[in-house]
Protein backbone atom coordinates (compact mmCIF):
# COMPACT_ATOMS: atom_id res chain seq x y z
CA UNK A 1 0.00 0.00 0.00
CA UNK A 2 1.52 3.31 -1.06
CA UNK A 3 1.95 6.30 1.17
CA UNK A 4 -0.43 9.26 0.91
CA UNK A 5 1.13 12.01 -1.17
CA UNK A 6 0.44 15.73 -0.84
CA UNK A 7 -2.44 17.26 -2.75
CA UNK A 8 -0.25 19.22 -5.16
CA UNK A 9 2.84 16.99 -5.30
CA UNK A 10 4.09 15.59 -8.61
CA UNK A 11 4.40 11.90 -9.40
CA UNK A 12 7.94 10.60 -8.91
CA UNK A 13 9.74 7.86 -10.81
CA UNK A 14 8.93 5.51 -7.89
CA UNK A 15 5.22 6.27 -8.28
CA UNK A 16 5.50 5.54 -11.99
CA UNK A 17 7.23 2.24 -11.23
CA UNK A 18 4.28 1.32 -9.03
CA UNK A 19 1.82 2.30 -11.76
CA UNK A 20 3.75 0.19 -14.27
CA UNK A 21 3.72 -2.81 -11.93
CA UNK A 22 0.00 -2.44 -11.17
CA UNK A 23 -0.87 -2.21 -14.87
CA UNK A 24 1.07 -5.42 -15.46
CA UNK A 25 -1.17 -7.09 -12.87
CA UNK A 26 -4.37 -5.75 -14.56
CA UNK A 27 -5.25 -3.45 -11.65
CA UNK A 28 -8.02 -0.89 -12.11
CA UNK A 29 -7.53 2.88 -11.90
CA UNK A 30 -9.03 3.03 -8.42
CA UNK A 31 -6.78 0.20 -7.19
CA UNK A 32 -3.70 1.90 -8.64
CA UNK A 33 -4.74 5.21 -7.06
CA UNK A 34 -5.05 3.61 -3.62
CA UNK A 35 -1.62 1.99 -4.00
CA UNK A 36 0.14 5.16 -5.17
CA UNK A 37 -1.79 7.43 -2.80
CA UNK A 38 -3.50 9.83 -5.20
CA UNK A 39 -6.81 10.28 -7.02
CA UNK A 40 -7.91 8.06 -9.95
CA UNK A 41 -8.01 11.14 -12.20
CA UNK A 42 -4.27 11.64 -11.59
CA UNK A 43 -3.58 8.07 -12.72
CA UNK A 44 -5.86 8.57 -15.73
CA UNK A 45 -4.01 11.72 -16.86
CA UNK A 46 -0.63 10.08 -16.24
CA UNK A 47 -1.47 7.15 -18.54
CA UNK A 48 -3.02 9.35 -21.24
CA UNK A 49 -0.28 11.98 -21.31
CA UNK A 50 2.80 9.77 -20.89
CA UNK A 51 2.04 6.50 -22.64
CA UNK A 52 4.02 5.28 -25.66
CA UNK A 53 2.11 4.89 -28.94
CA UNK A 54 3.22 2.32 -31.53
CA UNK A 55 1.28 2.67 -34.80
CA UNK A 56 0.19 -0.59 -36.39
CA UNK A 57 -0.05 -1.73 -40.01
CA UNK A 58 -3.84 -1.80 -40.00
CA UNK A 59 -5.99 1.29 -39.88
CA UNK A 60 -8.38 -0.30 -37.41
CA UNK A 61 -8.11 0.28 -33.69
CA UNK A 62 -8.25 -2.38 -31.00
CA UNK A 63 -11.65 -2.55 -29.31
CA UNK A 64 -9.92 -2.85 -25.92
CA UNK A 65 -8.40 0.61 -26.38
CA UNK A 66 -11.80 2.28 -26.64
CA UNK A 67 -11.32 2.83 -22.92
CA UNK A 68 -8.76 5.63 -23.09
CA UNK A 69 -6.94 4.43 -19.95
CA UNK A 70 -6.31 0.90 -21.27
CA UNK A 71 -2.83 -0.19 -22.32
CA UNK A 72 -1.34 -3.20 -24.10
CA UNK A 73 1.32 -4.04 -21.48
CA UNK A 74 0.02 -7.53 -20.62
CA UNK A 75 -2.07 -8.36 -23.69
CA UNK A 76 -1.49 -11.93 -24.89
CA UNK A 77 -1.77 -10.89 -28.55
CA UNK A 78 0.77 -8.08 -28.41
CA UNK A 79 3.53 -10.00 -30.24
CA UNK A 80 1.55 -10.64 -33.41
CA UNK A 81 -1.14 -7.95 -33.27
CA UNK A 82 -1.12 -5.65 -36.34
CA UNK A 83 -3.24 -2.93 -34.74
CA UNK A 84 -2.04 0.28 -33.12
CA UNK A 85 -0.72 -0.31 -29.62
CA UNK A 86 -0.37 1.77 -26.48
CA UNK A 87 2.20 0.94 -23.78
CA UNK A 88 3.05 2.46 -20.41
CA UNK A 89 6.72 2.35 -19.47
CA UNK A 90 7.77 4.12 -16.27
CA UNK A 91 11.20 5.21 -17.61
CA UNK A 92 9.72 6.64 -20.82
CA UNK A 93 6.88 8.31 -18.91
CA UNK A 94 9.26 9.92 -16.40
CA UNK A 95 11.55 11.21 -19.15
CA UNK A 96 8.60 12.58 -21.11
CA UNK A 97 7.19 14.36 -18.05
CA UNK A 98 10.58 15.87 -17.15
CA UNK A 99 11.17 17.05 -20.73
CA UNK A 100 7.76 18.68 -20.79
CA UNK A 101 8.52 20.42 -17.51
CA UNK A 102 11.91 21.64 -18.77
CA UNK A 103 10.70 22.85 -22.16
CA UNK A 104 7.94 24.90 -20.57
CA UNK A 105 10.58 26.89 -18.69
CA UNK A 106 13.10 27.36 -21.53
CA UNK A 107 11.34 30.13 -23.45
CA UNK A 108 12.92 33.57 -23.47
CA UNK A 109 11.13 36.12 -21.30
CA UNK A 110 12.77 39.11 -22.98
CA UNK A 111 10.81 41.09 -25.56
CA UNK A 112 11.85 40.92 -29.21
CA UNK A 113 12.91 44.57 -29.20
CA UNK A 114 15.19 43.92 -26.22
CA UNK A 115 16.71 40.88 -27.93
CA UNK A 116 17.46 42.91 -31.03
CA UNK A 117 19.05 45.66 -28.93
CA UNK A 118 21.26 43.12 -27.15
CA UNK A 119 22.17 41.47 -30.47
CA UNK A 120 23.24 44.78 -32.02
CA UNK A 121 25.76 45.32 -29.21
CA UNK A 122 26.98 41.79 -28.45
CA UNK A 123 27.38 40.22 -31.92
CA UNK A 124 29.79 42.83 -33.44
CA UNK A 125 31.90 42.76 -30.28
CA UNK A 126 32.13 38.94 -30.31
CA UNK A 127 33.17 39.06 -33.98
CA UNK A 128 36.07 41.29 -32.89
CA UNK A 129 37.24 38.65 -30.39
CA UNK A 130 35.95 40.35 -27.24
CA UNK A 131 34.82 38.30 -24.24
CA UNK A 132 31.33 38.44 -22.75
CA UNK A 133 32.52 39.96 -19.48
CA UNK A 134 34.36 42.77 -21.30
CA UNK A 135 31.32 43.44 -23.48
CA UNK A 136 28.96 43.52 -20.51
CA UNK A 137 31.10 45.88 -18.42
CA UNK A 138 31.90 48.19 -21.33
CA UNK A 139 28.25 48.66 -22.33
CA UNK A 140 26.14 49.91 -19.40
CA UNK A 141 22.96 49.64 -21.51
CA UNK A 142 23.22 45.83 -21.38
CA UNK A 143 23.13 45.95 -17.59
CA UNK A 144 19.67 47.49 -17.77
CA UNK A 145 18.35 44.58 -19.85
CA UNK A 146 19.77 41.48 -18.18
CA UNK A 147 22.75 39.97 -16.36
CA UNK A 148 25.99 38.71 -17.88
CA UNK A 149 24.99 35.07 -17.50
CA UNK A 150 21.79 35.65 -19.47
CA UNK A 151 23.80 36.93 -22.44
CA UNK A 152 25.89 33.77 -22.39
CA UNK A 153 22.76 31.61 -22.33
CA UNK A 154 21.24 33.58 -25.22
CA UNK A 155 24.32 32.84 -27.31
CA UNK A 156 24.39 29.15 -26.35
CA UNK A 157 20.71 28.67 -27.25
CA UNK A 158 20.98 30.48 -30.59
CA UNK A 159 18.90 33.59 -29.84
CA UNK A 160 21.67 35.95 -31.02
CA UNK A 161 23.39 36.18 -34.40
CA UNK A 162 26.80 35.10 -33.07
CA UNK A 163 27.51 31.42 -32.41
CA UNK A 164 28.98 29.74 -29.28
CA UNK A 165 32.14 28.56 -31.08
CA UNK A 166 33.03 32.18 -31.80
CA UNK A 167 33.68 32.74 -28.08
CA UNK A 168 37.36 32.32 -27.34
CA UNK A 169 37.14 29.75 -24.54
CA UNK A 170 34.10 27.79 -25.69
CA UNK A 171 35.99 25.06 -27.53
CA UNK A 172 38.61 24.79 -24.75
CA UNK A 173 36.21 24.09 -21.89
CA UNK A 174 34.99 20.52 -21.48
CA UNK A 175 31.22 20.21 -21.18
CA UNK A 176 28.80 17.52 -20.17
CA UNK A 177 26.19 16.57 -22.70
CA UNK A 178 22.99 14.69 -21.93
CA UNK A 179 22.96 11.58 -24.09
CA UNK A 180 19.76 9.56 -24.27
CA UNK A 181 19.98 6.36 -22.25
CA UNK A 182 18.21 3.26 -23.40
CA UNK A 183 16.03 2.01 -20.59
CA UNK A 184 16.73 -1.51 -19.40
CA UNK A 185 14.12 -4.10 -20.21
CA UNK A 186 13.12 -6.08 -17.14
CA UNK A 187 10.12 -7.31 -15.24
CA UNK A 188 8.92 -4.18 -13.49
CA UNK A 189 6.63 -6.20 -11.21
CA UNK A 190 9.67 -7.14 -9.14
CA UNK A 191 10.10 -3.47 -8.15
CA UNK A 192 6.71 -3.29 -6.47
CA UNK A 193 7.58 -2.54 -2.84
CA UNK A 194 11.29 -3.08 -3.53
CA UNK A 195 12.47 0.27 -4.88
CA UNK A 196 15.30 2.26 -3.30
CA UNK A 197 12.70 4.67 -1.93
CA UNK A 198 11.09 1.75 -0.07
CA UNK A 199 14.54 0.77 1.19
CA UNK A 200 15.36 4.26 2.55
CA UNK A 201 11.93 4.48 4.17
CA UNK A 202 12.54 1.17 5.96
CA UNK A 203 16.09 1.94 7.09
CA UNK A 204 15.28 5.48 8.21
CA UNK A 205 12.82 4.05 10.73
CA UNK A 206 15.39 1.54 12.01
CA UNK A 207 18.96 2.84 12.01
CA UNK A 208 20.33 -0.37 13.55
CA UNK A 209 18.95 -2.59 10.80
CA UNK A 210 21.59 -4.92 9.35
CA UNK A 211 21.85 -4.40 5.57
CA UNK A 212 23.71 -6.66 3.13
CA UNK A 213 24.80 -5.33 -0.26
CA UNK A 214 25.15 -7.53 -3.36
CA UNK A 215 27.10 -6.87 -6.54
CA UNK A 216 29.15 -8.62 -9.23
CA UNK A 217 32.79 -8.43 -10.25
CA UNK A 218 33.46 -9.26 -13.88
CA UNK A 219 36.65 -9.73 -15.86
CA UNK A 220 36.62 -9.80 -19.65
CA UNK A 221 33.41 -9.68 -21.65
CA UNK A 222 34.15 -13.15 -23.00
CA UNK A 223 34.50 -14.72 -19.53
CA UNK A 224 32.25 -17.64 -18.67
CA UNK A 225 32.12 -16.88 -14.95
CA UNK A 226 32.00 -13.94 -12.55
CA UNK A 227 32.11 -13.31 -8.79
CA UNK A 228 29.01 -12.51 -6.77
CA UNK A 229 30.17 -10.24 -3.94
CA UNK A 230 28.29 -9.97 -0.63
CA UNK A 231 29.20 -7.06 1.63
CA UNK A 232 28.39 -6.07 5.24
CA UNK A 233 28.86 -2.27 5.20
CA UNK A 234 29.18 -1.74 8.97
CA UNK A 235 32.20 -4.09 9.23
CA UNK A 236 33.58 -3.83 5.64
CA UNK A 237 33.39 -7.63 5.50
CA UNK A 238 32.99 -9.09 2.02
CA UNK A 239 32.97 -12.60 0.57
CA UNK A 240 32.34 -13.96 -2.91
CA UNK A 241 30.70 -16.82 -4.77
CA UNK A 242 31.58 -17.89 -8.33
CA UNK A 243 28.68 -18.26 -10.75
CA UNK A 244 28.20 -19.00 -14.46
CA UNK A 245 27.44 -15.92 -16.52
CA UNK A 246 25.43 -17.85 -19.11
CA UNK A 247 22.84 -18.69 -16.45
CA UNK A 248 23.46 -15.73 -14.16
CA UNK A 249 19.88 -14.98 -13.07
CA UNK A 250 19.16 -18.58 -12.03
CA UNK A 251 22.70 -19.26 -10.77
CA UNK A 252 22.67 -16.35 -8.32
CA UNK A 253 19.38 -17.48 -6.77
CA UNK A 254 20.50 -21.12 -6.66
CA UNK A 255 23.87 -20.32 -5.02
CA UNK A 256 22.29 -18.08 -2.40
CA UNK A 257 19.57 -20.55 -1.49
CA UNK A 258 22.23 -23.24 -1.15
CA UNK A 259 24.12 -20.95 1.25
CA UNK A 260 20.95 -20.28 3.25
CA UNK A 261 20.30 -24.03 3.58
CA UNK A 262 23.79 -24.52 5.04
CA UNK A 263 23.32 -21.65 7.49
CA UNK A 264 19.86 -22.66 8.64
CA UNK A 265 16.70 -20.63 9.09
CA UNK A 266 17.63 -18.74 12.28
CA UNK A 267 21.14 -17.75 11.20
CA UNK A 268 19.92 -16.68 7.75
CA UNK A 269 17.32 -14.35 9.26
CA UNK A 270 19.96 -12.89 11.56
CA UNK A 271 22.64 -12.32 8.91
CA UNK A 272 20.52 -11.39 5.86
CA UNK A 273 17.44 -9.47 7.10
CA UNK A 274 17.63 -6.80 4.35
CA UNK A 275 19.39 -7.35 1.01
CA UNK A 276 20.19 -4.60 -1.52
CA UNK A 277 21.33 -5.19 -5.11
CA UNK A 278 21.46 -3.28 -8.41
CA UNK A 279 19.42 -3.74 -11.59
CA UNK A 280 21.88 -6.04 -13.37
CA UNK A 281 20.73 -9.07 -15.36
CA UNK A 282 22.13 -11.43 -12.73
CA UNK A 283 19.69 -9.98 -10.17
CA UNK A 284 16.55 -10.16 -12.32
CA UNK A 285 15.20 -12.98 -10.08
CA UNK A 286 16.83 -11.81 -6.89
CA UNK A 287 13.48 -11.31 -5.14
CA UNK A 288 12.97 -15.10 -5.19
CA UNK A 289 15.43 -15.55 -2.32
CA UNK A 290 12.93 -13.91 0.05
CA UNK A 291 11.28 -17.27 0.81
CA UNK A 292 12.56 -20.83 1.16
CA UNK A 293 11.18 -24.02 -0.38
CA UNK A 294 8.55 -24.25 2.39
CA UNK A 295 7.27 -20.73 1.66
CA UNK A 296 8.68 -19.28 4.89
CA UNK A 297 9.68 -15.62 4.78
CA UNK A 298 13.45 -15.28 5.26
CA UNK A 299 14.37 -11.70 4.35
CA UNK A 300 13.50 -8.61 2.30
CA UNK A 301 15.09 -7.59 -0.99
CA UNK A 302 15.43 -4.14 -2.58
CA UNK A 303 16.87 -2.67 -5.79
CA UNK A 304 18.99 0.45 -6.18
CA UNK A 305 18.23 3.25 -8.62
CA UNK A 306 19.40 2.60 -12.20
CA UNK A 307 22.93 3.83 -12.91
CA UNK A 308 23.51 4.84 -9.28
CA UNK A 309 26.48 2.95 -7.85
CA UNK A 310 26.50 5.34 -4.87
CA UNK A 311 23.34 3.66 -3.55
CA UNK A 312 25.56 0.80 -2.37
CA UNK A 313 28.85 2.63 -2.03
CA UNK A 314 30.33 0.28 0.61
CA UNK A 315 30.17 -2.66 -1.77
CA UNK A 316 31.73 -0.72 -4.63
CA UNK A 317 34.45 0.69 -2.37
CA UNK A 318 35.45 -2.76 -1.14
CA UNK A 319 36.02 -3.97 -4.71
CA UNK A 320 39.26 -1.99 -4.63
CA UNK A 321 40.89 -4.81 -2.64
CA UNK A 322 39.78 -7.37 -5.23
CA UNK A 323 41.41 -5.30 -7.96
CA UNK A 324 44.70 -5.37 -6.05
CA UNK A 325 44.72 -9.12 -6.61
CA UNK A 326 42.86 -9.34 -9.94
CA UNK A 327 43.40 -6.13 -11.94
CA UNK A 328 40.55 -4.80 -14.04
CA UNK A 329 40.38 -6.29 -17.53
CA UNK A 330 41.96 -9.63 -16.54
CA UNK A 331 40.04 -12.85 -17.09
CA UNK A 332 38.34 -14.62 -14.17
CA UNK A 333 37.99 -17.99 -15.89
CA UNK A 334 41.07 -19.38 -14.13
CA UNK A 335 39.47 -18.92 -10.71
CA UNK A 336 38.03 -21.69 -8.56
CA UNK A 337 35.86 -21.27 -5.49
CA UNK A 338 38.85 -22.26 -3.32
CA UNK A 339 40.93 -19.43 -4.80
CA UNK A 340 38.06 -16.97 -4.27
CA UNK A 341 37.75 -18.06 -0.63
CA UNK A 342 41.53 -17.63 -0.16
CA UNK A 343 41.43 -14.15 -1.73
CA UNK A 344 38.65 -12.94 0.57
CA UNK A 345 40.33 -14.51 3.61
CA UNK A 346 43.33 -12.24 3.01
CA UNK A 347 41.14 -9.21 2.27
CA UNK A 348 39.00 -9.67 5.40
CA UNK A 349 42.07 -10.14 7.60
CA UNK A 350 43.44 -6.77 6.51
CA UNK A 351 43.26 -4.21 9.34
CA UNK A 352 41.11 -1.15 8.56
CA UNK A 353 41.43 2.27 10.12
CA UNK A 354 37.66 2.77 9.74
CA UNK A 355 37.16 -0.33 11.91
CA UNK A 356 39.18 1.19 14.75
CA UNK A 357 42.26 -0.86 13.81
CA UNK A 358 40.26 -4.10 13.65
CA UNK A 359 39.95 -6.42 10.67
CA UNK A 360 36.53 -7.16 9.10
CA UNK A 361 37.01 -10.83 10.04
CA UNK A 362 37.28 -10.00 13.76
CA UNK A 363 34.13 -7.85 13.73
CA UNK A 364 32.05 -10.45 11.86
CA UNK A 365 33.11 -13.31 14.14
CA UNK A 366 32.20 -11.17 17.14
CA UNK A 367 28.73 -10.40 15.76
CA UNK A 368 27.79 -13.42 13.61
CA UNK A 369 29.81 -16.18 15.24
CA UNK A 370 32.52 -18.53 13.97
CA UNK A 371 29.96 -20.86 12.41
CA UNK A 372 29.17 -18.30 9.72
CA UNK A 373 32.81 -17.77 8.68
CA UNK A 374 33.34 -21.53 8.71
CA UNK A 375 30.33 -22.04 6.42
CA UNK A 376 31.65 -19.59 3.82
CA UNK A 377 35.23 -20.96 4.15
CA UNK A 378 36.67 -17.66 5.33
CA UNK A 379 39.76 -18.02 7.54
CA UNK A 380 41.85 -15.62 9.57
CA UNK A 381 45.25 -14.85 8.07
CA UNK A 382 48.09 -13.64 10.25
CA UNK A 383 48.81 -9.92 9.68
CA UNK A 384 52.37 -10.50 8.47
CA UNK A 385 51.24 -13.20 6.01
CA UNK A 386 48.59 -11.15 4.21
CA UNK A 387 49.25 -10.91 0.45
CA UNK A 388 47.26 -8.51 -1.75
CA UNK A 389 49.04 -9.20 -5.02
CA UNK A 390 48.14 -11.25 -8.14
CA UNK A 391 50.60 -13.91 -6.96
CA UNK A 392 48.07 -14.95 -4.30
CA UNK A 393 45.72 -16.76 -6.71
CA UNK A 394 48.16 -17.84 -9.40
Amino acid sequence: MGTKINKYSKLTIYDRMTINACLAEHASLSQIARTVGCSPSTIYREIINNCKIKPGKDTFHCSRLTNSSSVCNKCRKVRYCQLSKRFYDYAYADQLANNRKTQSRMHVKLALEVLNAIDEVVTPAVKKGQGIHHIYVSNPDLQDYCCERTIRRLIYHGYLSCRPHELRRFVRVKRKYAYPRKSKEFNVVRLDGRTFQDFTRLTSNNKRLHVVQFDSVEGKKTDKQAILTITFPESRFQFGILYKRSESCTEVVHKLKLLFNHLGLDLTKKIFPVCLCDNGVEFSRFYKIETNSKGEKLLRTFYTNPYRSTDKAACERNHEFIRYIIPKGHSLDFLTQEKVDLMFSHINSYVRKTNKEKSPYELVVRRMGARFTHTINCKKIKPNNILLKPELVK
